[in-house]
């Protein structure tokens, strides 16, 4: 996840929140994930002495008679009260997005998301240090986003499938069945073995690696290099495999994931093994080209791996900016990301797959084609979907957003609260004994939903009936 800075100052004004102090409200946080379906959660906020809701993926913030509300709930659904609730400071601030952010009061951390923070926005900003006046334009996203009472959030994607999840095509679940999830925690533990900060002199080995295993699939290779505006050991890069389409080879489907990791201080090359963040994303990628070269795509299919992420996302706005300025951005049908896939924070596992849809065309049904992939191919996953601008921040999709291309956003459920995020620890033993299920999982569905957009032909394969 990338970290950029972001002048607080610009914040407050996207957030267009009032300062001024408010009388503050009581709620009480009710669990979804033991509701039953859509209609019982329209019931739920409806409850004697709602005054107002928000939707927040797992959970439900009931906001208004506390006493009302604990009268009205089933007591099985509660999970705690919330006290202090600032509605006209009511904001999300995202995770893995900024360093140095604005110390908050403990009162004011209303509650902890995958990807998110629901939080009273401070009063008055005091930005210091490397958040002074600077701002990340292709992240979109500031430190605080103002949101609206009685909206939608996050959303656990079962309650959009009432009917249950679409049918399965026979040739789509067969290229999904054949993603090894041995294989790509071996790939996790290959990556995890260099140390792949950008101001590592071994990331270089890192990227060659990976271009090997791309050129090991049968795919063609390049490895782009961009520029930063800090000193590194050697030039960064990205890296490409490529699949060139069988019949509209000018429409691309991107699958990408950045290879580059970090520790706890920015800057420091190592050790920053990066297993979880984010040997887990590039070596998704890298096993969907192994199990998608086989077969031939109507279109042609790119498989990234980006450096430069944790620094401000360089690798993906590069790339952007390099078919922005070939003339070749509008081919970019849809891209996947994949960041931080390889850790379940308990069960059931699950994953966040997201999207901003009021920043392109086509976001929201490549978020659907993508969480219903979820749940047809992989349905040992939890799904919670987000079309959120601070619900979907910040990783190699962004940029495509901000340029107008449709792109969704992969991650495992309890996002940054992984408790070796940006740490040393960071390593293939830490992510713990079910790391192949949701690892493998959310590699399939990504590859069932890039099969379906690339339109896979599986009749010259050779191997449909193996």
């Amino acid at each position: 996840m990338s970290f950029r800075f972001v002048t607080a100052l610009a914040a407050a004004l996207s957030a267009g929140l009032a300062c001024a102090a408010s009388t503050p409200e009581r709620g009480v946080l009710v669990d979804l994930v033991a509701v039953g379906d859509s209609a019982q959660v329209e019931a739920l906020k409806g409850s004697d002495g709602a005054d107002w809701w928000l939707e927040v993926g797992e959970v439900l913030l009931l906001a208004g008679d506390v006493e009302a509300l604990h009268a009205s709930v089933p007591p099985h659904l509660l999970l705690r009260d919330v006290d202090n609730l600032r509605a006209d400071r009511l904001a999300l601030r995202p995770r893995g997005c900024i360093d140095h952010r604005q110390a908050l009061a403990p009162e004011d951390l209303l509650l902890v998301s995958d990807t998110f923070e629901l939080v009273n926005q401070p009063v008055s900003f005091a930005p210091a240090g490397l958040t002074a006046g600077r701002i990340n334009p292709h992240l979109g996203v500031p430190e605080f986003v103002g949101i609206e009472r009685n909206s939608v959030i996050a959303r656990l994607h079962r309650f959009d499938l009432e009917q249950g999840p679409p049918a399965a095509d026979p040739g789509i679940a067969h290229i999904a069945s054949k993603v090894d999830a041995d294989r790509w925690f071996e790939t996790v533990t290959a990556l995890a073995g260099w140390d792949r900060s950008s101001y590592s002199p071994t990331l270089p080995a890192a990227r060659q690696w990976i271009g090997a295993q791309f050129a090991e699939a049968g795919l063609s290779v390049s490895e782009p290099v961009f520029t930063v505006p800090f000193a590194t050991p050697a030039p960064l890069a990205n890296v490409i495999g490529r699949i060139e389409g069988t019949t509209t080879p000018d429409e691309w489907v991107i699958i990408g994931a950045h290879y580059d990791s970090r520790n706890a201080t920015l800057s420091s090359p190592s050790p920053s093994p990066g297993a979880d963040d984010n040997a887990s994303g590039c070596a998704g990628v890298i096993e969907a080209a192994r199990v998608l070269a086989r077969y031939r795509p109507a279109r042609s299919v790119l498989f990234m791996c980006y450096s430069g992420e944790e620094q401000g996302l360089y690798g993906s706005q590069g790339h952007v900016e390099t078919l922005a300025a070939s003339g070749d951005l509008g081919k970019v049908q849809a891209m996947l990301n994949m960041d931080m896939i390889g850790w379940v924070s308990g069960p059931p596992p699950g994953v966040l797959a997201c999207t901003r849809s009021a920043q392109a065309t086509g976001a929201a049904e490549l978020l659907a084609t993508l969480s219903d992939a979820f749940a047809t191919y992989a349905p040992v996953l939890q799904v919670t979907t987000s079309t959120s601008t601070a619900g979907c921040c910040c990783s190699d999709h962004a940029p495509y957003l901000q340029a107008g291309r449709p792109a969704t956003h992969s991650i495992h459920r309890g996002g940054t609260t992984y408790p070796h995020y940006h740490k040393e620890t960071d390593t293939p033993s830490n992510l713990g004994p079910h790391a192949r299920d949701v690892g493998g999982a959310i590699v399939r569905g990504n590859i069932a939903a890039l099969a379906l957009l690339a339109g896979y032909d599986l009749l010259f394969a050779g191997d449909f009936e193996d």
